[in-house]
């Protein structure tokens, strides 16, 4: 795929990104988009916003763009792309976004309420770099009906919606998902380390969040408690404090049993999924059954770290996914540049 202008405007992009991270100007345009996104959704704090646009950074070196690109065909022609947009961490729908542009397709972008600034932000710092993209760019109330192909990301319940909506229309829909770590009980302290991040970053609102350790039985708890001490600064956030204190409260009023591990609880449950706050524990005698609870369930989740099985991911890189790594394994990029007018 022939994508230079879209490659060096992008290229350009990051380093205008580099550049705000970099400065102590607050009134750089990114620097308020960050503050307002932060009044509109509490859950978006600077830190974490800051976090998020440095992860994506690396998907705007040149070698990264060209190489990525280079395997995928030319589209036949460009088409209006609806995109409807989670919230439930910052700018959790970029990759969408860096799809459809370089693709050379018309983004129509639906975002979410929660995280209605940041992007448009970071597509005038775009546009003011390549004028070109002013007519690729729309940001929109209401998914158009004579959309040409939709990227829609929600609940399992808007899902279903989407598929029957837009069942005429060229789509990739994406459901509920979670991510887990596989432990062997020797992981070391700093490996450990890597793992409280992969559950805390981002308050564990997104799907590449680990909500749940499968862990070998007899394995102490001890050390991963200890690695989780340094997020222990969540509790003063007002909103997850009090998610917290009111998950303790209804976990004892059901008499259920938990572990105080400092930033999260720990509750024993074979679930995959688990509310914010709470990471599940499984414990097991053989990796084979866990192998076999885990292709069961392959459809409900996003990432699987941790040393114990091939294939998974390293711990510590749930949140700094590669511009290859697609959500649902699903290739964005290749439905884009497939796309039959």
């Amino acid at each position: 795929m022939k994508s230079t202008l879209h490659i060096h405007a992008l290229v350009k992009l990051g380093q205008k990104l580099q550049e705000t991270l970099d400065s102590t100007d607050n009134n750089l345009p990114l620097n308020k988009a960050i503050r307002k996104s932060h009044e509109l959704n509490p859950w978006f704090t600077p830190t974490f916003t800051r976090l998020a646009i440095r992860n994506l950074l690396p998907w705007l070196e040149p070698q990264k763009l060209s190489e990525w690109v280079e395997k995928y065909q030319s589209p036949k022609k460009s088409m209006k792309t609806g995109i409807i947009m989670a919230g439930n961490i910052p700018l959790v729908g970029f990759h969408d976004f860096l799809c459809t542009l370089i693709s050379g397709h018309t983004a129509m972008i639906k975002l979410s309420g929660k995280d209605a600034y940041l992007l448009p932000a970071i597509a005038k710092e775009l546009i003011d770099i390549e004028p070109a993209y002013r007519d690729k760019i729309h940001f929109i109330d209401k998914i158009p009906n004579n959309i040409e192909a939709l990227i829609a990301t929600g609940s399992d319940n808007t899902a279903r919606y989407f598929d029957y909506y837009f069942k005429g229309t060229p789509r990739i829909i994406r459901k509920n998902r979670t991510s887990l770590a596989v432990l062997n009980g020797d992981e070391t302290p700093e490996e450990l380390g890597y793992l409280a991040d992969d559950i805390c970053t981002f308050f564990g609102l997104g799907c590449r969040n680990v909500s749940k350790l499968y862990l070998p039985a007899q394995t102490s708890l001890k050390p991963i408690i200890k690695a989780l001490a340094k997020y222990k600064w969540l509790l003063n956030h007002e909103q997850y404090a009090n998610n917290l204190r009111y998950q303790k409260a209804r976990l004892k009023a059901l008499n259920s049993p938990f572990i105080d591990a400092g930033p999260v609880l720990f509750v024993e449950d074979a679930q995959l999924n688990s509310q914010v706050g709470i990471v599940h524990l499984e414990f097991f005698n053989s990796i084979e059954n866990v192998k076999e609870i885990l292709a069961t369930n392959i459809e409900k989740i996003q990432c699987i770290v941790g040393n114990e099985l091939n294939k998974s991911l390293n711990l510590g890189s749930t949140q700094k996914p590669d511009i290859g790594d697609y959500a649902d394994n699903v290739d964005t990029l290749k439905f884009l540049t497939e796309l039959q007018s």
